[in-house]
């Protein structure tokens, strides 16, 4: 027997699911792609870089929280959202 509780799950999950599919949520997704596709770019290219090693390693933690932060939007599921992992 399907309980209150599944059926908001799934009323939850279809809801996130339309989001996902949304045409504006794709935009959202392509940006963040593009994001840190080009701060990675970056990086390859030197533009990190600097004169001196703390400046350069605040320079590369910065970007790497960013393109991790990126990463995991763009690879969020429900179950990361429920926090049911």
């Amino acid at each position: 027997m399907t309980t209150l509780q599944d059926k908001m799950e799934q009323a939850d999950k279809e809801l996130f699911l339309s989001w996902k599919d949304h045409p504006v949520t794709e935009m959202l997704m392509e940006w963040a792609a593009r994001q840190r596709s080009n701060l990675m770019e970056q990086w390859a290219d030197g533009g990190l870089s600097a004169a001196f090693s703390t400046e350069m390693l605040v320079k590369n933690a910065g970007a790497t929280g960013y393109c991790n932060a990126m990463r995991d939007l763009l690879g969020i599921d429900f179950v990361e959202l429920e926090g049911k992992e």
